[in-house]
């Protein structure tokens, strides 16, 4: 072999394996993948929609603030309590939350449709204590009629404002006024009322777990002029403490005492007290109108006569509790059961006071007709 033929093959044979060293002993480019973000800084939160409301009463909703660092696996839980709690306040009729901007950095963006808040609400109503026993005499005497004036979300901050003028069976006049926070930090609420009730028929008795009314057309033989004042305490989003005192300032005429010797304390006349009342509320429905999952629990004290007012005769003490509890079946189908109790005191109680069984929400199906003092 020729000399310069040597010389190339050598050549190409040390250029070949220059290139195998370096492609087995070169390290290789290395690819990196960005971590994904597992959370978001509110940056702010935009209000729209909310032509009435404050927005201190919207945020003191909200679970979630400007600044917030919130992760998005909490997120969506997030966002459905805090519509949830809007909704409850009943002052909108839609609530929609939604964010905006990129990964890491995220404005929160509230939409509200508000609700109307002048309601004047008309009266029409059967004085019985329910349609059942109404229809077996069919009395027209026993309807109310008139109306309520109600004025919600006054000036803004979630106050209410009522004036109720009623006719008919038991006549009534009421003003009543309430704002649910007075300090700085919205937890502090406050309230009063004034009215004026009378009837020229009551039940005086019951016989046979039935009761038995009392009528004079001429004139007025139950009348009661009360006032209260009420403080709400609402630390959190779901627990409330009501605190009311209250006077009551009953008279009852000479021909209604004497139907029943036990319808007032020692059959007096007139019938002054002072009464406290107290009520411990959780409340954890998704909707308080119209509640299909969560639980409610209440808890109150209600104490007629303090002993301080002269005269004053009454003293009777209720202990009530209710729970209620909702679930979800199935996409379609929903079921609720509660339980409710009430103790009171084994001191004579009289008649115009004493409500058991078959009054208001507390009866039993099927016994419509019928009472438990």
């Amino acid at each position: 072999m020729p000399v310069k033929h040597t010389s190339l093959f050598f050549l190409i044979f040390f250029l070949h394996l220059c290139g195998a060293f370096s492609q087995d002993t070169l390290p290789r480019p290395v690819s990196y993948s960005m971590p994904t973000v597992s959370y978001f800084i509110a940056d702010s939160i935009i209000l729209s929609g909310n032509n009435r409301t404050k927005r201190h009463i919207i945020f003191r909703e909200l679970l979630f603030r400007a600044k917030d660092t919130i992760y998005n696996k909490n997120w969506e839980e997030l966002k459905e309590k805090s519509t949830e709690n809007l909704l409850n306040t009943s002052l909108f009729n839609y609530v929609m939350i939604d964010t905006t901007g990129n990964d890491t950095l995220k404005s929160i963006k509230i939409h509200f449709i508000e609700r109307w808040y002048l309601w004047p609400f008309p009266i029409f109503e059967l004085s019985e204590r329910n349609f059942n026993t109404w229809w077996e005499t069919k009395d027209l005497n026993k309807i109310n009629y008139g109306i309520n004036f109600v004025k919600q979300n006054f000036r803004g901050r979630r106050e209410e404002l009522k004036f109720l003028i009623r006719m008919g069976f038991e006549e009534k006049y009421n003003l009543s006024y309430y704002v649910p926070y007075i300090n700085y930090e919205q937890t502090l609420g406050m309230g009063v009322s004034f009215g004026l009730s009378r009837n020229k028929e009551v039940a005086y008795r019951t016989f046979n777990n039935r009761q038995e009314y009392f009528r004079v057309d001429d004139y007025y033989i139950r009348q009661n002029i009360n006032t209260a004042f009420q403080l709400t305490y609402r630390k959190d989003f779901y627990k409330t403490n009501y605190l009311l005192i209250g006077y009551n300032n009953l008279y009852f005429s000479d021909t209604l005492i004497k139907q029943n010797d036990f319808y007032a304390e020692n059959g007096m006349k007139s019938n002054k007290y002072l009464s406290v009342y107290y009520l411990y509320k959780d409340d954890h429905r998704d909707n308080k109108s119209y509640p299909l999952n969560g639980y409610y629990f209440d808890f109150d004290v209600t104490k007629l006569g303090l002993r301080i007012l002269p005269d004053e005769a009454l003293n009777t003490f209720y202990l009530r509790s209710t729970f209620r509890k909702y679930f979800k079946l199935s996409d379609r189908f929903y079921y609720a059961s509660g339980f409710k109790a009430k103790l009171s005191n084994n001191d004579f109680q009289p008649f115009f006071i004493k409500q058991g069984l078959g009054f208001g929400n507390d009866y039993v199906r099927g016994y419509e007709y019928y009472v438990v003092d």
